[in-house]
């Protein structure tokens, strides 16, 4: 988290670090790193000691809130039927939880770890002793999931409005870039104000009975019905149902079978030579869908792949007649 933000922020440029984890010549990890990243590290390893020893609410909710954040940029809906068929689910899941037994809030109050976000009901109490209102990160990451993919859809609607076609030319619209333009996103502004209102509207109602609410029980209508609702003004309905982000694995552009596009390539490394593609120079996916920046430079496409061309095995050539040696 703190290294995109980093990036984001300074927009730095960074060289990248390549380190691969070879048996017998074939790739058995590979890890990509940057000066940003080893420094994080640091501060992340600073962040766990202070932890440890104080128990800061602070810091349990920088923890809770990364955690958040890694957990909705890794997870992934392929279609809004998905997402509300999801949401639906836990609405129920979470309503029965909280109403129906203590088992939900019993965890939250009593487990001293860093799945919930914690705010204090008085900053300065009398007595002293800090009274706190929890958030569970499943009332983040739930929302936050949908909520990536109205903004997923936003850019696939703008998109498909000026022209664009994956593997044709770029649109003037976007200025040469692939990434990083701007685009309007009415579904994910309607969203995103809806779990703001479900959230108050949660808020509102714990401290007026003065018992627990199941967040969900506010969020999940929230982000539906808006998603609907914009849907609905924009004439969009059709669209928005059937838009799917279900990947083909290139089988279509390269007119390979499906069965055949789904086979994974051989991971091999060439020790004694640097490594080359078999299919051209091209440059590894960086994780999270984020390029590193000596990647983005064409001139320096030919780093470490993961797909290389097969060499033979250490067997085989453990069985080559040995030459002399001095």
């Amino acid at each position: 988290v703190g290294v995109r933000l980093g990036k984001a922020l300074t927009g730095a440029k960074l060289a990248l670090y390549h380190v691969h984890l070879v048996h017998r010549h074939k790739t058995l990890a590979h890890v990509r790193f940057t000066n940003l990243h080893l420094g994080m590290l640091g501060v992340s390893l600073v962040l766990t000691a202070v932890y440890l020893q104080t128990r800061s609410w602070l810091v349990s909710n920088l923890f809770g809130l990364a955690f958040s954040f890694s957990a909705v940029t890794l997870v992934r809906l392929d279609s809004f039927k998905s997402g509300m068929i999801m949401l639906a689910g836990l609405f129920v899941y979470d309503v029965f939880w909280v109403f129906g037994t203590e088992v939900m809030v019993s965890v939250a109050k009593n487990f001293d770890a860093p799945i919930k976000v914690v705010f204090p009901k008085q900053l300065f109490p009398d007595d002293g002793k800090l009274q706190f209102t929890m958030l569970g990160l499943g009332d983040i990451v739930v929302p936050g999931i949908f909520l990536a993919l109205a903004l997923r859809f936003d850019r696939h609607q703008y998109l498909s409005a000026i022209g664009y076609r994956k593997g044709g030319a770029l649109p003037r619209q976007l200025g040469g870039r692939h990434r990083g333009f701007g685009f309007p996103a009415p579904y994910f502004t309607a969203c995103m104000g809806a779990y703001v209102a479900g959230l108050a509207t949660t808020i509102t109602v714990m401290h007026r009975f003065k018992a627990a609410q199941p967040a969900l029980l506010y969020l999940s209508p929230a982000c539906i019905l808006a998603v609907l609702g914009v849907a609905l003004a924009r004439g969009e309905l059709a669209q928005a149902f059937a838009y799917t982000e279900e990947a083909d694995d290139g089988a279509a552009k390269a007119g390979k079978p499906k069965a055949e596009a789904e086979q994974p390539a051989p991971r091999r490394y060439n020790l004694r030579n640097h490594p080359t593609a078999a299919g051209g120079a091209q440059a590894t996916p960086a994780s999270a869908g984020e390029l590193a920046d000596d990647e983005q430079d064409a001139s320096r496409n030919k780093v470490l792949e993961e797909t290389v061309n097969p060499i033979e095995s250490s067997d085989q050539e453990s069985k080559k007649p040995a030459r002399g040696r001095r």
